[in-house]
């Protein structure tokens, strides 16, 4: 019996430096466009010098922006491209630390699983007290 999902193979690999100072998801989103990548999972490590974190409102049908230049370590990103209206588009969830006793996590709320839960459990788990401020 077949699978009733399309079945992708594995293509090509891209490993490389984002320029220092641009913004993450247009510098991805400008990448898979000139390598004509429209379906993509990636990581990315790092550090960032400013972010804007993002929430959408789904009663606004919006997103709710705030920007801090500060600089971050990024202590994960991972995501997906995907085609919207031909172009690519950057699902992506950041979480990022500052000294170590801070962390950031950023997660698309219109994804079925944001990680949240699971990242609140092993916090709660490792015996990390966290709050939301």
């Amino acid at each position: 019996m077949k699978p009733s999902l399309p079945e992708f193979k594995t293509g090509r690999r891209f490993a490389g430096p984002l320029p220092p100072g641009a913004d993450l998801i247009t510098s991805i989103e400008g990448m898979c466009k000139e390598g004509s990548i429209r379906m993509a999972s990636f990581r990315v490590w790092g550090a960032v010098s400013s972010f804007t974190i993002g929430t959408y409102d789904q009663v606004q049908q919006v997103f709710i922006t705030h920007f801090q230049a500060a600089p971050r370590e990024i202590v994960s990103c991972t995501g997906t491209v995907s085609l919207q209206d031909g172009q690519p588009q950057v699902n992506a969830q950041l979480a990022l630390s500052d000294d170590g006793l801070e962390l950031t996590y950023h997660y698309d709320t219109k994804q079925e699983h944001t990680g949240i839960t699971a990242l609140l459990s092993a916090l709660s788990a490792a015996g990390i007290r966290f709050n939301d401020p």
